[in-house]
């Protein structure tokens, strides 16, 4: 223990080669502690003797997991620097002068690297106290010790803190001290090497050795929030020391640049570790880039190179080029051409897209152009391996993700390419489409439908760059040139034979990008926009050319075909058939089919969009001609002739068994001439179609063709009739709208429509869908497919056709289909597919439709025929038997019931309109009988069952929909028997055993409220038709009613399901209907009593309830109901002039309720509870003596401001509705209460933005539609308001909240009550205004513009209603004007920050400069401005209307105009801003309203003297376009 007692013996101590110095005693780090935690040990230098055993320790022992990473040393060393008070402090301080000469000789940097190397070793709960001290250590010891560092050391250090940040990649969470420690390292280098002189020597240093670690760290670690902007000071550090301004010169005098030991380094790294080169290459390319741009100066000045006229972009350009060539030797370099590659050789193109390195201005930065060709040829090379990849395709399915990514980069890669120079492509564009045209028939077998979904969109995009460079070239013509190559020399991949048919050829070939809608759709516009007229006939000639040649080869290939061949048959041995029993010929059949259709689809999508109408009259006949001789004559009549003659070789039998054999013999040759058939037509009917001033029509339209047009139909007859002769099935809607259109005779017609209706009738399946293309419809097993794709065609374009010639049976025959459509059940899923339910919906929605009044008459008669079975059936009768739960005597069929209820579904959706009275009638008469049979239904199923599923909520729903629908176009229920009616309905729950359902299903308790309401609202009709009845003279009908439900009106308890909800509801629909529209005088002494009883009832039970309700832990099931049935027994009172005592239970309530509504979430039942109680004070306020009706207004109040505020938006119309119904029965005494109530609250509670919105919601609300007398309280209210809002701070740079209700009060009171509007009252607006639309320096986080359009509605209803007060006032007007304008300007991006903020500060608090006003802002203040000169007729008091001429503002405040247009004339011409074209656009009707009330005198004087000459080039264009659209009184 001498260590203790003396400083002789403490070194020593320390000093000892031991650890510990002696036998038992404690080891030299707990000495070293002990020492300096106890104050008695006195030691002189105490602290410089532990600083320099630490320190000197940690250096010496450096190599080894010892005391570097021992967290023991650290905190020793932390608490001695960091101690500030108690005894030690003072040698604390006398030690810290002495820190720098200890640092001097013991060099920090060497342990803290060690710190960094060894600390991976530790666990991670050891590794974050260790940084805690060692980060205290560091703050302290690095600023005293980084000037003596050297940039070698400090590289080190730097690499081993990588190193360590490498190894924590794993790690989730990251130490802040650890953080801190490394980035105070990448300072500490980075300011090192910038001013070292010797950066080579570091640059060889960090690539030989630390490179490779440095990729690792910035390409993979990382993942957490807290190490983003560690890993980013990491890699610019690496960066600067790769790409400092001395390497930069040093790279670009290497020749080559690969001979640079970065990329020698790189070279050898791909080899053993190639995801992190790929990864990194493209980030270090564009590192250079960003390096060479930010040095150019330095790096390209005069003399830097060897070419004395490349300019500097060109300098920068060859040198980036370069260093793309190197990357791209490394990627080649990689092991395998992986996707990893690919993906860095997409990034590299986009960087050299980018950063503009290759274009016409490139000049390469060696010394003949070497490096300009050298980079053109790598990137032509990079195009030529990517489509070398979409070529490769191998078909199999192993590692077909890895495929797909593959393609998806390398189409990406030549997107890239065709942004960067099309000519890199060009070369290869014929390769390219086959590729893309073959791609479907490669991959077709493949899932992966996501990956699939990705590649095209990339192929999109690639086509969509092609076509952009050829239209703005103007070179379609050679684009479509060698897109009709592609079609006619397509040939079947070697793979394809390989595969099972499970698609056929015909159809892969045609889902290729190439030929999709998206690239034809824009290819139409391109031929529209951008061929030229000279271009014109070179592109007809080609089209027509391909066309006649693949015409010319489908006759030759089908020729050659033998008979029977297609039939086939078996291998037999030497035969040439292939493994699938094809046989060449029918293969080249096959293939000439593809490549007609192709080319068709092709010129179908270029011949009609050629732009005709650019060349003359003569040349526009000419061209006509040849599309007639080379595409009609030569092309499509030919086929169309081949498809008759085929038909009646393989229809000649006279039996359908006998054709069907006959077809099946020549199935190859019969697909083939139908597929060329429906291509030709569809061709013919684009061309047709189109615009051209009817230079063509079509060959079907063409007398010289009547006859082979009567061929066709009958060929095509005979076909459907037999659909097995259909080998080709998209030949049937191509051929049904060709022959609509042809205009073909009666008979004709006639056949045309039976054949396709029946076609219809057989084929049309809802379980089965379509999905667009009409490649799809190649086989003969598609004929569902194309039944759906035929009725969307006829309903899309030919009911017209069907109504205007179509004989009444086949009309009948469309409705029949229409309605079996509506009858059938859809069983097809979306799945991006076409079902006939999906046509029936959108026809049902087309109003043409429903304007077809022969099919309407159809339909009406087809509906009546599958409804009117029920007519047998005696609703009494029905009424009878579910009442006494007797079971139905007739049971319709299941199949009559099912369609019968799914008409009722469908008629939901038939415009009332256009249903008749008569047939309406009948259709309530057979609603109201099928209602009773299904409920009966229902019960029969659910009593041979335990299960409740089979009950049809959703059947009944549309039931009683369609009956509460037709009532009220009807205007009412005029039924016989409406109390039995009502009476079954109220017994719904019931009869269907929906207390006993579960209703923890969503859709079950949807489907049951929907059901609940609906009943409810069929109900109101019934009892409305009776009260009705019973004020003319007929009781009976309502006193069966009221004797029936009399049992309800004592709201019997029970759980919600249990209690008859719709009867309690329904009474109190009686109630509101008898005190909203009847007087009591108008009924019978007999009816007026059963309303007595029924009040009682009410009364008494709501009273008994409402007295015992105690709130613990919420509302108690069905005290809603009570508190909503409450106010209306009162009403129910008062309207039969009742002597009954009312004790008042609504102030009990609110104390009772109001603790729970404060800590309520917004749900509707809290809604429908506060709406309940305004609705019950109110009530209760016509009963309570005038003594205490104030303290029921101020009670009143309150609830309201409180409810409002946890209410949501659809509860706030309600409760808003409640409290308005309460202000219009107030006295006036009372409502001059309720207002000075809310005008004292809102002085006195300016603090709490919430409460004060709700109040001046409140004072909206309450100056709406005030009690009648109240005129000059209202006014004097307004004022006090306004002076409030005006010299108060809260309301104008307050919360936006406040702020838009400040002003929707005032734009509210100045529309609605213009005339109760003063002067005074303007002064203060303008007041308000001015302030709201002053510059400020705070600004919201968004953009109001809700405020800006409340300001332009007080302006506008001050200009259109009370002119008279606007004249005395007119320079304010123009000043806010002013201010609004400006308003409506839009900052320029990338401003400074003294910039943003000179424009920021004129702009109001309310607006933030990174989101402009939108459009709509720009037109609302339009029309303001336009309004001014708008004659209107002033509302004030006093005056008639019909008395006053209309004037405006026009003249009056031609004066203050110019000041308004110089306000717009400053925006455009402001530096820092812009004013968008759209909105200029919406601001010129107003401003050339402003210069029409301009004369040229006032103009002359602006122009002199207040504008600058920006200003007056503004103003003089402003003005020219002013004149243009002048109106001068000609024409």
């Amino acid at each position: 223990m001498s260590w203790s007692q003396s400083a002789q013996g403490f070194v020593r101590a320390l000093k000892s080669p031991a650890d510990p110095p002696q036998v038992g005693e404690p080891l030299k780090i707990e000495i070293a502690r002990i020492v300096w935690d106890r104050s008695a040990i006195y030691i002189p230098n105490k602290a410089q003797i532990v600083y320099d055993w630490i320190l000197t320790k940690f250096l010496k022992e450096r190599g080894n997991e010892g005391p570097v990473i021992d967290v023991r040393y650290w905190k020793l060393l932390s608490d001695i620097i960091t101690c500030t008070s108690g005894p030690s402090a003072s040698q604390n301080a006398n030690a810290k002068s002495q820190l720098l000469a200890l640092l001097n000789k013991t060099p920090l940097a060497p342990i803290v690297t060690s710190v960094f190397s060894l600390s991976p070793a530790l666990q991670p709960r050891d590794t974050s106290p260790l940084f805690e001290s060692v980060r205290k250590c560091i703050d302290v010891l690095w600023p005293l010790a980084v000037p003596k560092f050297t940039a070698e050391s400090l590289l080190e250090c730097w690499a081993a803190f990588v190193g360590s940040l490498l190894s924590r990649g794993a790690q989730t969470e990251v130490d802040e001290n650890y953080v801190r420690v490394g980035s105070r390292t990448c300072e500490s280098y980075r300011s090192t090497l910038a001013n070292s002189s010797n950066k080579k020597k570091l640059y060889r240093q960090f690539v030989q050795s630390h490179l490779s670690n440095w990729l690792s760290c910035t390409g993979g670690c990382g993942s957490t929030t807290a190490e983003v902007p560690l890993l980013s000071s990491v890699y610019s550090v690496g960066i600067e020391t790769l790409f400092n301004l001395d390497m930069l010169r040093n790279l670009m005098s290497v020749t080559p640049i690969t001979s640079d030991a970065l990329f020698s380094n790189l070279l050898n790294l791909v080899k053993s570790s190639p995801e992190t080169v790929t990864r990194n290459v493209p980030d270090l390319f564009l590192s250079y880039v960003q390096a060479i741009k930010r040095h150019r100066s330095a790096d390209f000045g005069s003399g830097s190179s060897g070419q004395a006229n490349a300019g500097l972009v060109g300098q920068i350009q060859g040198a980036g080029l370069r260093f793309f060539v190197a990357c791209d030797v490394i990627l080649r370099d990689s092991p395998e051409d992986s996707p990893a590659a690919w993906t860095a050789r997409v990034r590299l193109l986009q960087i050299v897209e980018q950063e503009a390195l290759f274009g016409g201005q490139v000049q390469g930065f060696g010394s003949s152009g070497e490096t300009d060709e050298e980079a053109h040829l790598m990137l032509k090379q990079i195009v030529t391996d990517a489509i070398k990849i979409l070529e490769s395709v191998t078909g199999a399915e192993e590692d077909a993700t890895t495929a797909l990514l593959k393609m998806d980069l390398a189409v990406q890669c030549i997107t890239v390419s065709v942004k960067i120079d099309y000519e890199l492509v060009s070369p290869s564009i014929s390769r390219l489409l086959q590729a893309l045209l073959a791609l479907p028939l490669l991959t077709r077998s493949w899932g992966y439908l996501s990956e699939k979904a990705c590649l095209e969109q990339q192929v999109d995009t690639l086509l969509t760059s092609a076509l952009s460079h050829h239209s703005k070239t103007r070179t379609l013509p050679s684009y479509l040139e060698t897109f009709l190559s592609t079609c006619t020399s397509l040939d079947l991949p070697p793979v394809d034979r390989e595969l099972s048919h499970s698609q056929s050829t015909y159809r892969v070939c045609h889902e290729s990008r190439l030929l999709s809608q998206h690239h034809l759709s824009q290819m139409s516009r391109s031929c529209l926009a951008y061929v030229t007229p000279s271009q014109i006939p070179e592109v007809v000639d080609s089209v027509c050319d391909a066309l006649q040649q693949m015409h010319d080869a489908f006759t030759q290939s089908l020729l050659s075909l033998p008979d029977g061949e297609a039939s086939k048959p078996k291998k037999r041995k030497g035969s040439q058939a292939d493994a699938n029993g094809a046989t060449p010929s029918s293969q080249n059949l096959e293939l000439a089919v593809i490549r007609f259709t192709l080319v068709s689809k092709l010129a179908g999508a270029v011949l009609p969009c050629l732009p005709l109408q650019s060349l003359t009259a003569d040349n526009r006949r000419e061209v006509a001609g040849k599309v007639r001789a080379g595409a009609a004559k030569a092309v499509i009549l030919p086929a169309l002739k081949a498809y008759i003659s085929s038909s009646k070789k393989h229809g000649a039998a006279e039996s359908p068994k006998k054709r069907k054999a006959a077809s099946s013999k020549g199935d190859q040759s019969v697909w083939a001439t139908q597929t060329v058939a429906a291509a030709a037509l569809r061709l013919d009917y684009a061309i047709a179609a189109a615009s051209h001033g009817g230079l063509y029509h079509s060959v079907l339209m063409n007398e010289e063709e009547a006859g082979t047009k009567e061929l066709l139909l009958q060929s095509f007859s005979v076909d459907l009739e037999s659909a097995t002769s259909v080998q080709a099935p998209e030949l049937i809607p191509e051929m049904a709208r060709s022959l609509l259109k042809s205009e073909l005779g009666f008979q004709l017609q006639d056949a045309l429509f039976s054949a396709t209706l029946g076609y219809l009738g057989k084929y049309l399946d809802t379980s089965v869908g379509w999905g667009g293309m009409v490649s799809e419809l190649d086989h003969q097993g598609a004929h569902n497919e194309a039944a759906v794709a035929l009725l969307y065609n006829l309903s899309d374009r030919w009911l017209g056709t069907f109504e205007k010639s179509a004989p009444a049976s086949e009309l009948n025959n469309l409705a029949a289909v229409i309605m079996n459509l509506a009858v059938t059940t859809p069983h097809g899923k979306a799945g991006g597919k076409l079902y006939a339910h999906n046509i029936l919906s959108l026809l049902l929605r087309n109003a043409e439709f429903w304007e077809l009044s022969r099919l309407r008459a159809a339909l009406t008669s087809r509906i009546n025929a599958l409804t009117a079975p029920y007519e047998k059936y005696d609703l009494s009768d029905l009424l009878a038997q579910i009442t006494g739960g007797d079971t139905l005597m007739q049971n319709p069929t299941i199949d009559d019931l099912e369609k019968a209820l799914a008409v009722y579904k469908f008629l939901l959706h038939v415009p009332q309109e256009y249903i008749s009275r008569s047939s309406g009638a009948d259709l309530l008469k057979r609603a109201a009988i099928l209602d009773v049979i299904t409920t009966m239904e229902s019960q029969r199923k659910a009593s041979a069952s335990v299960s409740t599923g089979n009950i049809r909520l959703s059947d009944i729903l549309s039931i009683r929909a369609f009956l509460v629908r037709t009532y009220k176009h009807m205007g009412t229920a005029d039924e016989e028997i409406l109390a039995e009616m009502a009476d079954y309905l109220l017994g719904t729950i019931v009869y269907l055993g929906l207390e006993r359902m579960d209703y923890s299903a969503d859709s079950m308790q949807d489907n049951f409220t929907a059901l609940e309401n609906v009943t409810l609202e069929l109900l109101r009709i019934y009892t409305s038709a009776m009260i009705k009845k019973a004020e003319k003279g007929d009781d009976s009908p309502l006193l069966e009613f009221l004797t029936r439900a009399s049992r309800y009106a004592s709201f019997p308890g029970g759980t919600a399901h249990e209690r008859n909800h719709l009867a309690e509801r329904c009474l109190l629909h009686v109630v509101d209907d008898l005190t909203s529209g009847f007087a009591l005088d108008s009924f019978s002494a007999q009816i007026q009593a059963c309303f007595k009883t029924l009040h009682n009832s009410l009364f008494a039970a709501v009273t008994q309830n409402l007295t015992t309700l105690a709130l613990k832990d919420g509302l108690p099931e069905g005290h809603l109901q009570y508190l909503e049935a409450w106010p209306r027994a009162l009403r129910f009172g008062h309207w039969l002039q009742s002597d009954t005592a009312v004790n008042p239970l609504g102030q009990d309530i609110v104390v009772k309720v109001s603790p729970q509504v404060k800590s309520a979430k917004r749900t509707d039942s809290y809604d429908r509870l506060c709406r309940s109680i305004l609705s019950v004070l109110l009530e209760e306020y016509r009963y309570i003596p005038n003594i205490d009706r104030q303290y029921q207004v101020e009670i009143a109040t309150a609830f309201y401001i409180t409810s409002i505020g946890i209410s949501s938006s659809e509860g706030r119309e309600g409760i808003d509705g409640s409290m308005s119904r309460f202000s219009k029965a107030l006295s006036v005494r009372d409502f001059t209460h309720v207002l000075d109530l809310i005008s004292e609250a809102a002085l006195s509670s300016r603090g709490s933005p919430a409460e004060l919105r709700h109040l001046i919601h409140l004072s909206t609300l309450l100056l709406r539609d005030p009690p009648e007398g109240t005129l000059k309280v209202t006014q004097s209210f307004v004022t006090e308001c306004l002076n409030m809002f005006a010299n108060h701070d809260i309301f104008t740079s307050g919360p936006p909240s406040i702020l838009l209700a400040v002003l929707m009060f005032i734009s509210r009171h100045f529309s609605e009550r213009p005339a109760a509007v003063r002067a005074q009252d303007v002064n203060n607006v303008w007041s308000l205004m001015s302030r709201l639309l002053s510059g400020c320096d705070l600004h919201d986080e968004y953009t109001s513009d809700s405020i800006f359009q409340q300001i332009v509605n007080t302006l506008s209803a001050l200009i259109r209603l009370r002119r008279d007060l606007l004249l005395p006032t007119l320079p304010h007007l123009g000043f806010v004007l002013r201010q609004l304008i400006k308003a409506t300007r839009t900052i320029r991006p990338h401003l400074g920050g003294k910039q943003t903020k000179m424009v920021t500060d004129t702009l109001p608090m309310w607006m933030n400069a990174s989101q402009p006003l939108p459009i709509e802002a720009s037109r609302a203040l339009g029309r303001l401005l336009t309004s001014l000169g708008t004659k209107t007729i002033v509302r004030t008091h006093g005056t008639a209307g019909e008395n006053q001429k209309a004037e405006s503002l026009a003249k009056p405040f031609s004066k203050h105009a110019a000041y308004v247009l110089q306000a717009y004339i400053e925006a455009m011409n402001d530096p820092l801003c812009v004013m968008p074209s759209e909105v200029r656009k919406e601001l010129y009707p107003g401003l050339f309203a402003l210069c029409d009330m301009m004369n040229d005198h006032n103009r002359d004087a602006m122009m002199v003297s207040a504008l600058d000459s920006g200003g007056k080039a503004t103003l003089k264009s402003l003005w020219k376009d002013y004149e243009k659209q002048k109106y001068v009184g000609k024409g």
